[in-house]
């Protein structure tokens, strides 16, 4: 493995011709194949300039393993997971790198369940990919090719199901949508219409001409928030490429964070239901707060959506998901999904939020900073860093589930590997800012060494 390459139970991704290249794509395909026992398989990918290119490579090597495929095209990462379990298939492939940058593309692999990969199944697939015993179908059990254009209508009726529908399009919501240039703008464009709402599209064309940064953080959302205000909407939506994560702008133009959509949907789906929430170690304290207003308790799992689902199984909850914007809500689909956190956040607005702006029922939920960092991936000394801040801003509570979290009563620090590039991720959080940026610049001048 190179720094260009990043193989974990949240896929392979790689720097196109750097690291992953055609050869390595048809047989990562083709190991997966084969690790299902020949069942079919999903295929889908989201805009990227690459993404045609790779879905030949992942076609040919489920194709040599005898897998036949349902190629579903331009699609979000979760509706793969969920045609998974709708057609019944053995397994599925998303062809996304998700907020990678535009050099970078991946392979995204789903179970049976439509789930992400679990740490057990990703040791098989492994086995079959480094043992190299694959692609070995005789020409007459090849697999075959199905394709299918329904997949996006059929997770929007999923959608529609669990949301109120009259309350929503009696709130006759304005809405700005900014598509990422990919497949968010396929999906939640016709989500919204189908709920009533006035959809003004800022890049919802599925080409892959990125015109932003990829990932929907607050730094990257100019564009939407001068939309949101040229317009007069009640707010802006924005999705990552694969439409897995999903960020808000309010009526003024501001942006919410991305925490803020787990944190909205969690205060009313909870709220509405009683149930517990599951979250991941770097996500907002804000969650706490809501637990603990609705009386009910919070699971923080190791981060990657794998192990939030998998917390979300175990304990029965209804919603749960990353700070990052991955909003999931299982009765839908077991997976983070912009489409259902749009649909959830719109009822919020119409119903409990009716008559408020966004930004009052954002208000309502405790503000917490949150500023992040990285550094190269490398060795670090947990017990110096720790026993550093521990001087600095006194004993915290330690949590080493997935590298290093220290907890203090209103603020906290979480750094660990990335599972999806070769760096290490410094997460602070504060009720002030200046708290959180101190805190997050100290860890990093301790990892650095200064």
């Amino acid at each position: 493995m190179t720094e260009k390459i990043k193989i974990s139970i949240s896929g392979v991704r790689g720097i196109i011709g750097e690291g992953l290249d055609g050869r390595m794509t048809t047989s990562l395909a083709s190991a997966f194949g084969q690790s299902l026992n020949g069942k079919p398989v999903v295929v889908g990918r989201d805009a990227r300039p690459t993404g045609p290119q790779m879905r030949l490579a992942v076609l040919a090597g489920l194709a040599f393993s005898g897998n036949d495929v349902i190629d579903i095209g331009l699609v979000p990462t979760p509706t793969v997971g969920l045609m998974v379990k709708h057609l019944g298939a053995g397994g599925g492939i998303q062809i996304s790198a998700s907020h990678n940058p535009v050099e970078w593309n991946a392979l995204k692999f789903f179970n049976d369940k439509g789930f992400f990969l679990n740490e057990e199944d990703f040791n098989r697939f492994m086995e079959f990919y480094k043992g190299g015993d694959f692609g070995k179908a005789t020409w007459d059990r090849l697999g075959q090719l199905e394709t299918r254009d329904d997949a996006i209508d059929i997770h929007i009726d999923r959608v529609l199901k669990f949301v109120d529908i009259e309350a929503i399009r009696a709130r006759r919501l304005k809405v700005v949508v900014d598509g990422c240039r990919s497949v968010g703008g396929l999906i939640l464009p016709r989500l919204l219409e189908q709920l009533g709402c006035e959809v003004i599209r800022l890049d919802c064309a599925a080409d892959g001409q990125f015109t932003r940064p990829l990932e929907p953080t607050p730094a990257h959302l100019g564009g939407l928030c001068e939309k949101v205000k040229e317009t007069g909407a009640d707010v802006g939506f924005a999705a990552d490429p694969d439409a897995d994560r999903l960020a808000m702008v309010s009526e003024k133009g501001l942006p919410l964070g991305e925490d803020f959509s787990l944190a909205l949907t969690a205060d009313y789906i909870a709220g509405k239901t009683g149930s517990d929430i599951v979250t991941n170690l770097s996500t907002t304290m804000s969650l706490d707060d809501i637990a603990k207003k609705h009386g009910v308790k919070i699971y923080r799992t190791k981060v990657g959506e794998a192990h939030v689902v998998q917390g979300i199984l175990e304990h029965g909850a209804k919603i749960g998901g990353e700070g990052n914007g991955g909003v999931i809500v299982p009765e839908v689909h077991p997976g983070r999904d912009a489409a259902i956190g749009t649909a959830v956040l719109c009822e919020l607005m119409a119903t409990r939020g009716k008559g408020k702006t966004i930004s009052e029922i954002a208000a309502e939920i405790p503000l917490y900073h949150i500023v992040k960092d990285k550094v190269p991936a490398g060795e670090y000394d947990a017990g110096g860093i720790e026993k550093a801040l521990s001087e600095k801003f006194g004993p915290p509570t330690v949590d080493r589930t997935e590298g290093l979290k220290m907890v203090w009563e209103d603020s906290w620090v979480h750094l660990r590997p990335s599972n999806t590039e070769p760096i290490i991720r410094i997460i602070a959080e504060a009720r002030q800012l200046d708290k959180a940026n101190q805190i997050c610049r100290l860890t990093r001048d301790l990892l650095c060494g200064q």
